[in-house]
Protein backbone atom coordinates (compact mmCIF):
# COMPACT_ATOMS: atom_id res chain seq x y z
CA UNK A 1 0.00 0.00 0.00
CA UNK A 2 1.33 3.38 -1.10
CA UNK A 3 0.41 6.63 1.18
CA UNK A 4 -0.64 9.57 -1.16
CA UNK A 5 1.99 12.29 -1.95
CA UNK A 6 2.44 15.14 0.49
CA UNK A 7 1.01 17.59 -2.13
CA UNK A 8 -2.14 14.98 -2.07
CA UNK A 9 -3.15 16.00 1.24
CA UNK A 10 -2.68 19.45 1.29
CA UNK A 11 -5.24 22.22 1.98
CA UNK A 12 -8.62 22.48 0.65
CA UNK A 13 -8.99 25.37 -1.88
CA UNK A 14 -8.68 28.89 -1.07
CA UNK A 15 -12.05 30.24 0.83
CA UNK A 16 -13.41 31.91 -2.48
CA UNK A 17 -13.12 29.05 -4.42
CA UNK A 18 -14.31 26.52 -1.68
CA UNK A 19 -17.19 29.11 -1.37
CA UNK A 20 -18.24 29.06 -5.29
CA UNK A 21 -18.29 25.56 -5.18
CA UNK A 22 -20.82 25.48 -2.52
CA UNK A 23 -22.94 27.84 -4.35
CA UNK A 24 -23.28 25.18 -7.57
CA UNK A 25 -23.37 22.64 -5.21
CA UNK A 26 -27.12 23.69 -4.12
CA UNK A 27 -27.99 23.20 -7.70
CA UNK A 28 -30.56 26.32 -7.71
CA UNK A 29 -28.83 28.72 -10.00
CA UNK A 30 -30.91 29.72 -12.84
CA UNK A 31 -33.86 27.08 -11.75
CA UNK A 32 -37.10 28.32 -11.27
CA UNK A 33 -39.32 30.21 -8.65
CA UNK A 34 -39.69 27.90 -5.82
CA UNK A 35 -42.98 28.07 -3.11
CA UNK A 36 -40.79 27.64 -0.24
CA UNK A 37 -38.11 30.44 -0.61
CA UNK A 38 -41.31 32.43 -1.95
CA UNK A 39 -43.04 31.93 1.13
CA UNK A 40 -39.92 32.91 2.99
CA UNK A 41 -39.41 36.31 1.14
CA UNK A 42 -42.95 37.05 1.49
CA UNK A 43 -43.05 36.18 5.26
CA UNK A 44 -40.21 39.02 5.57
CA UNK A 45 -41.80 41.31 3.57
CA UNK A 46 -44.77 41.38 5.27
CA UNK A 47 -43.54 41.02 9.15
CA UNK A 48 -41.12 44.43 8.81
CA UNK A 49 -43.22 45.97 6.05
CA UNK A 50 -40.54 45.86 3.32
CA UNK A 51 -41.52 46.48 0.11
CA UNK A 52 -38.30 44.96 -1.33
CA UNK A 53 -37.05 41.28 -0.66
CA UNK A 54 -34.81 38.92 -2.26
CA UNK A 55 -32.89 35.88 -1.33
CA UNK A 56 -30.24 36.21 -3.26
CA UNK A 57 -27.01 33.37 -4.66
CA UNK A 58 -23.53 35.04 -5.16
CA UNK A 59 -21.77 33.46 -7.79
CA UNK A 60 -18.30 34.70 -9.01
CA UNK A 61 -19.62 37.71 -11.27
CA UNK A 62 -23.32 37.94 -10.81
CA UNK A 63 -25.79 38.24 -8.25
CA UNK A 64 -29.12 36.01 -8.95
CA UNK A 65 -32.03 36.15 -7.18
CA UNK A 66 -33.98 33.02 -6.59
CA UNK A 67 -36.88 34.49 -4.97
CA UNK A 68 -37.53 38.18 -4.73
CA UNK A 69 -41.27 39.58 -3.06
CA UNK A 70 -42.24 43.12 -3.88
CA UNK A 71 -40.87 45.48 -6.14
CA UNK A 72 -39.53 44.39 -9.35
CA UNK A 73 -36.33 45.64 -10.20
CA UNK A 74 -32.67 43.82 -10.78
CA UNK A 75 -30.52 44.70 -7.69
CA UNK A 76 -27.05 45.92 -8.80
CA UNK A 77 -24.01 43.71 -7.89
CA UNK A 78 -22.15 46.39 -6.21
CA UNK A 79 -24.80 47.31 -3.36
CA UNK A 80 -22.91 46.65 -0.22
CA UNK A 81 -23.93 43.33 1.15
CA UNK A 82 -24.35 41.97 -2.05
CA UNK A 83 -20.37 42.31 -3.58
CA UNK A 84 -20.06 39.21 -6.19
CA UNK A 85 -16.09 40.46 -6.86
CA UNK A 86 -15.28 39.63 -3.43
CA UNK A 87 -17.97 37.23 -1.93
CA UNK A 88 -20.54 38.44 0.69
CA UNK A 89 -19.48 40.29 4.26
CA UNK A 90 -19.18 37.80 7.12
CA UNK A 91 -22.17 39.50 9.34
CA UNK A 92 -25.36 41.36 8.57
CA UNK A 93 -24.98 44.53 6.81
CA UNK A 94 -27.03 47.71 7.10
CA UNK A 95 -27.43 50.86 5.44
CA UNK A 96 -29.98 52.88 7.55
CA UNK A 97 -29.79 55.56 5.16
CA UNK A 98 -29.01 55.57 1.76
CA UNK A 99 -28.17 58.73 1.18
CA UNK A 100 -26.47 59.54 4.11
CA UNK A 101 -24.29 56.84 4.24
CA UNK A 102 -21.11 56.83 2.49
CA UNK A 103 -20.99 53.40 0.79
CA UNK A 104 -24.21 54.48 -1.08
CA UNK A 105 -24.59 58.24 -1.48
CA UNK A 106 -23.70 58.31 -4.72
CA UNK A 107 -24.81 54.82 -5.97
CA UNK A 108 -26.68 54.92 -9.40
CA UNK A 109 -29.90 52.76 -7.40
CA UNK A 110 -30.05 55.82 -4.78
CA UNK A 111 -29.77 59.26 -6.83
CA UNK A 112 -31.74 57.32 -9.78
CA UNK A 113 -34.63 54.79 -10.19
CA UNK A 114 -35.72 53.12 -8.02
CA UNK A 115 -33.82 55.31 -5.56
CA UNK A 116 -33.04 52.73 -2.58
CA UNK A 117 -32.95 54.38 1.11
CA UNK A 118 -32.86 51.30 3.28
CA UNK A 119 -30.66 48.20 2.81
CA UNK A 120 -30.46 45.07 4.96
CA UNK A 121 -28.74 42.35 3.99
CA UNK A 122 -28.17 38.83 6.18
CA UNK A 123 -25.28 36.27 4.51
CA UNK A 124 -27.08 32.82 3.75
CA UNK A 125 -24.14 31.28 5.73
CA UNK A 126 -24.56 27.05 4.94
CA UNK A 127 -23.47 24.32 7.88
CA UNK A 128 -19.62 24.44 5.90
CA UNK A 129 -19.44 28.01 6.63
CA UNK A 130 -19.53 29.35 2.79
CA UNK A 131 -21.93 32.42 2.49
CA UNK A 132 -23.68 31.31 -0.66
CA UNK A 133 -26.00 34.32 -1.20
CA UNK A 134 -28.00 36.76 1.47
CA UNK A 135 -31.36 37.39 2.13
CA UNK A 136 -32.13 40.85 1.93
CA UNK A 137 -34.65 43.81 1.99
CA UNK A 138 -35.06 47.10 0.74
CA UNK A 139 -37.30 50.28 1.16
CA UNK A 140 -37.52 53.55 -0.80
CA UNK A 141 -37.27 55.74 2.88
CA UNK A 142 -34.86 55.67 5.33
CA UNK A 143 -35.47 52.95 8.46
CA UNK A 144 -35.14 53.05 12.26
CA UNK A 145 -33.96 49.68 12.25
CA UNK A 146 -33.04 47.58 15.72
CA UNK A 147 -30.44 44.98 16.60
CA UNK A 148 -33.59 42.77 17.34
CA UNK A 149 -34.86 43.52 13.90
CA UNK A 150 -31.69 42.50 12.65
CA UNK A 151 -31.76 39.32 14.92
CA UNK A 152 -35.12 38.40 13.70
CA UNK A 153 -34.41 39.07 10.28
CA UNK A 154 -31.25 36.85 10.67
CA UNK A 155 -33.94 33.91 11.54
CA UNK A 156 -35.49 34.00 8.16
CA UNK A 157 -31.93 33.85 6.69
CA UNK A 158 -30.98 30.96 8.63
CA UNK A 159 -34.71 29.52 7.51
CA UNK A 160 -33.71 30.00 4.20
CA UNK A 161 -30.85 28.11 4.39
CA UNK A 162 -32.02 25.46 6.05
CA UNK A 163 -34.54 25.20 3.15
CA UNK A 164 -31.27 25.35 0.84
CA UNK A 165 -29.62 21.97 2.81
CA UNK A 166 -32.93 20.16 2.96
CA UNK A 167 -33.62 20.34 -0.94
CA UNK A 168 -30.06 19.18 -1.85
CA UNK A 169 -29.97 16.72 0.48
CA UNK A 170 -33.78 15.58 -0.93
CA UNK A 171 -32.48 15.41 -4.31
CA UNK A 172 -29.38 14.23 -3.58
CA UNK A 173 -31.17 11.13 -1.86
CA UNK A 174 -33.20 10.70 -4.20
CA UNK A 175 -30.06 10.20 -6.74
CA UNK A 176 -28.57 7.93 -3.72
CA UNK A 177 -32.05 5.42 -4.41
CA UNK A 178 -30.97 5.73 -8.09
CA UNK A 179 -28.36 4.15 -7.60
CA UNK A 180 -29.28 1.15 -5.10
CA UNK A 181 -31.50 0.56 -7.72
CA UNK A 182 -29.72 0.28 -10.81
CA UNK A 183 -27.11 -1.50 -8.89
CA UNK A 184 -29.87 -4.34 -7.81
CA UNK A 185 -31.13 -4.49 -11.00
CA UNK A 186 -27.22 -5.25 -12.09
CA UNK A 187 -26.44 -7.27 -9.33
CA UNK A 188 -29.18 -8.92 -7.90
CA UNK A 189 -30.38 -8.11 -4.89
CA UNK A 190 -29.12 -11.55 -2.81
CA UNK A 191 -25.82 -11.87 -5.12
CA UNK A 192 -24.77 -8.19 -3.79
CA UNK A 193 -25.14 -8.57 0.01
CA UNK A 194 -22.63 -10.81 2.28
CA UNK A 195 -24.63 -13.03 3.66
CA UNK A 196 -22.95 -13.27 7.36
CA UNK A 197 -23.65 -9.04 8.24
CA UNK A 198 -26.19 -8.38 5.78
CA UNK A 199 -23.85 -5.39 4.21
CA UNK A 200 -23.15 -5.24 0.28
CA UNK A 201 -20.24 -7.67 -0.36
CA UNK A 202 -16.85 -6.85 -2.03
CA UNK A 203 -18.34 -6.49 -5.87
CA UNK A 204 -21.16 -4.29 -4.78
CA UNK A 205 -19.31 -1.44 -2.33
CA UNK A 206 -17.11 -1.28 -5.12
CA UNK A 207 -19.76 -1.01 -7.81
CA UNK A 208 -20.82 2.04 -5.58
CA UNK A 209 -17.48 3.46 -4.99
CA UNK A 210 -17.14 3.72 -8.69
CA UNK A 211 -20.73 5.30 -9.17
CA UNK A 212 -20.25 7.83 -6.33
CA UNK A 213 -16.42 8.94 -8.04
CA UNK A 214 -18.57 9.11 -11.02
CA UNK A 215 -21.06 11.84 -9.47
CA UNK A 216 -18.43 13.62 -7.92
CA UNK A 217 -16.25 14.35 -10.46
CA UNK A 218 -19.53 15.64 -12.67
CA UNK A 219 -21.28 17.46 -9.72
CA UNK A 220 -18.59 18.86 -8.07
CA UNK A 221 -19.05 17.11 -4.60
CA UNK A 222 -16.99 16.02 -2.02
CA UNK A 223 -16.93 12.47 -0.75
CA UNK A 224 -15.36 10.60 1.91
CA UNK A 225 -14.45 6.77 1.66
CA UNK A 226 -13.89 4.97 5.43
CA UNK A 227 -12.16 1.65 6.13
CA UNK A 228 -13.15 -0.13 9.27
CA UNK A 229 -11.31 -3.25 10.63
CA UNK A 230 -12.40 -5.18 14.03
CA UNK A 231 -9.33 -4.87 16.12
CA UNK A 232 -7.41 -8.13 17.35
CA UNK A 233 -10.15 -10.03 15.32
CA UNK A 234 -7.23 -12.49 14.64
CA UNK A 235 -6.84 -12.71 18.35
CA UNK A 236 -10.30 -13.09 19.04
CA UNK A 237 -11.54 -15.67 16.10
CA UNK A 238 -9.49 -18.75 18.45
CA UNK A 239 -11.30 -17.69 21.27
CA UNK A 240 -14.60 -18.49 20.22
CA UNK A 241 -16.61 -20.91 17.79
CA UNK A 242 -16.74 -20.00 14.54
CA UNK A 243 -20.35 -19.11 15.00
CA UNK A 244 -19.71 -16.94 17.72
CA UNK A 245 -16.35 -15.23 15.38
CA UNK A 246 -19.57 -14.68 12.78
CA UNK A 247 -21.69 -13.51 15.16
CA UNK A 248 -19.45 -10.91 16.21
CA UNK A 249 -19.05 -9.39 12.81
CA UNK A 250 -22.96 -9.72 12.18
CA UNK A 251 -23.56 -7.59 15.43
CA UNK A 252 -20.41 -5.15 14.15
CA UNK A 253 -22.52 -4.64 10.60
CA UNK A 254 -25.24 -4.43 12.26
CA UNK A 255 -23.87 -1.28 14.33
CA UNK A 256 -22.49 0.58 11.52
CA UNK A 257 -25.34 0.05 9.14
CA UNK A 258 -27.72 1.52 11.98
CA UNK A 259 -25.15 5.00 12.38
CA UNK A 260 -24.60 5.35 9.00
CA UNK A 261 -27.52 7.41 7.05
CA UNK A 262 -29.99 5.54 4.42
CA UNK A 263 -27.74 6.68 1.26
CA UNK A 264 -24.45 5.56 2.85
CA UNK A 265 -22.96 2.45 1.14
CA UNK A 266 -21.37 -0.51 3.41
CA UNK A 267 -19.72 -3.23 2.38
CA UNK A 268 -17.57 -6.43 3.79
CA UNK A 269 -14.22 -6.36 1.88
CA UNK A 270 -12.48 -8.73 4.25
CA UNK A 271 -12.73 -11.07 6.71
CA UNK A 272 -13.31 -8.05 9.73
CA UNK A 273 -13.14 -5.19 7.61
CA UNK A 274 -15.76 -2.75 6.33
CA UNK A 275 -15.49 -0.14 3.34
CA UNK A 276 -18.28 2.70 3.79
CA UNK A 277 -18.63 5.50 1.04
CA UNK A 278 -20.23 8.55 2.52
CA UNK A 279 -21.38 11.24 -0.05
CA UNK A 280 -21.51 15.19 0.23
CA UNK A 281 -19.93 15.50 3.39
CA UNK A 282 -16.83 18.30 4.37
CA UNK A 283 -14.12 17.20 6.71
CA UNK A 284 -15.15 17.99 9.59
CA UNK A 285 -19.05 15.71 9.29
CA UNK A 286 -17.40 13.03 7.73
CA UNK A 287 -14.78 12.41 10.81
CA UNK A 288 -18.17 12.83 12.98
CA UNK A 289 -19.69 10.45 11.65
CA UNK A 290 -16.45 7.70 11.70
CA UNK A 291 -15.98 8.34 15.66
CA UNK A 292 -19.92 8.14 15.51
CA UNK A 293 -19.47 4.34 13.88
CA UNK A 294 -16.18 3.52 15.91
CA UNK A 295 -18.21 4.58 19.54
CA UNK A 296 -21.37 2.28 18.19
CA UNK A 297 -19.12 -0.62 18.09
CA UNK A 298 -17.09 -0.12 21.07
CA UNK A 299 -20.25 1.05 23.57
CA UNK A 300 -21.42 -2.16 24.47
CA UNK A 301 -20.34 -5.71 24.81
CA UNK A 302 -21.60 -8.63 22.32
CA UNK A 303 -23.01 -11.16 24.02
CA UNK A 304 -23.36 -14.55 23.51
CA UNK A 305 -25.92 -17.67 24.76
CA UNK A 306 -24.73 -21.06 25.94
CA UNK A 307 -21.00 -19.69 25.28
CA UNK A 308 -17.84 -19.01 27.49
CA UNK A 309 -17.20 -16.05 28.20
CA UNK A 310 -20.73 -14.78 27.39
CA UNK A 311 -19.97 -11.43 26.23
CA UNK A 312 -16.80 -9.59 24.70
CA UNK A 313 -15.99 -6.23 23.78
CA UNK A 314 -15.02 -5.39 20.64
CA UNK A 315 -13.76 -1.79 18.47
CA UNK A 316 -12.73 -0.83 15.11
CA UNK A 317 -10.00 1.33 13.88
CA UNK A 318 -10.91 3.83 10.81
CA UNK A 319 -9.18 4.92 8.20
CA UNK A 320 -11.02 8.06 6.32
CA UNK A 321 -9.91 9.98 3.47
CA UNK A 322 -12.06 12.83 2.11
CA UNK A 323 -11.65 13.18 -1.46
CA UNK A 324 -11.64 16.52 -3.03
CA UNK A 325 -13.74 16.39 -6.44
CA UNK A 326 -10.92 17.97 -8.37
CA UNK A 327 -8.10 15.80 -7.37
CA UNK A 328 -7.12 13.30 -10.11
CA UNK A 329 -7.63 10.33 -7.63
CA UNK A 330 -9.33 6.88 -9.10
CA UNK A 331 -11.34 5.05 -6.50
CA UNK A 332 -8.41 2.08 -5.83
CA UNK A 333 -6.26 4.72 -4.75
CA UNK A 334 -8.70 6.13 -2.54
CA UNK A 335 -9.35 2.93 -0.96
CA UNK A 336 -5.17 2.29 -0.67
CA UNK A 337 -5.13 5.91 1.08
CA UNK A 338 -7.88 4.73 3.50
CA UNK A 339 -6.09 1.28 4.07
CA UNK A 340 -2.88 3.00 4.99
CA UNK A 341 -4.26 5.89 7.52
CA UNK A 342 -6.31 2.49 8.91
CA UNK A 343 -2.64 0.96 9.08
CA UNK A 344 -2.02 4.12 10.66
CA UNK A 345 -5.33 3.60 13.54
CA UNK A 346 -4.08 0.51 14.46
CA UNK A 347 -0.50 1.07 14.95
CA UNK A 348 -1.23 3.51 17.16
CA UNK A 349 -3.29 1.32 19.95
CA UNK A 350 -6.77 0.77 17.56
CA UNK A 351 -10.26 1.61 18.54
CA UNK A 352 -9.56 5.15 16.93
CA UNK A 353 -10.02 7.42 13.42
CA UNK A 354 -7.50 8.65 11.36
CA UNK A 355 -8.97 11.20 8.73
CA UNK A 356 -6.99 13.00 5.79
CA UNK A 357 -8.14 15.00 2.57
CA UNK A 358 -7.04 14.10 -0.61
CA UNK A 359 -6.65 17.34 -2.81
CA UNK A 360 -5.39 18.56 -6.29
CA UNK A 361 -1.63 18.80 -6.52
CA UNK A 362 0.04 22.06 -6.37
Amino acid sequence: MIPASPSALQAVPDPETARLEAVRGLDLLDTPPEAGFDLISELAARLFQLPVVLITLVEQDRVWCKSRFGLQFEPAGDLPGMRPATGLDEGPCLVADAQADPRTRDHRQVTGAPGLRFLIAIPLCTREHHAVGALVGMDLVPRNWTGEQTAQFALLARLAVEHMELRRGARRALVLQQGLEELRVQLGQTAARDALTGSWNFNAVMVLLQQAHARSRRDGCAFAVMVLEVDGFEGLAPKFSSAAAGQILAEVGSRLRATLRGGDAIGRVGEARFLCVLESFGIDAARLVAERCRAAVARLPVSFEHLTPHHTMVSVSVGLVLMDPAAACEPGAIVEHAEHLLDQSRADGGNRVSAAIMAPSA
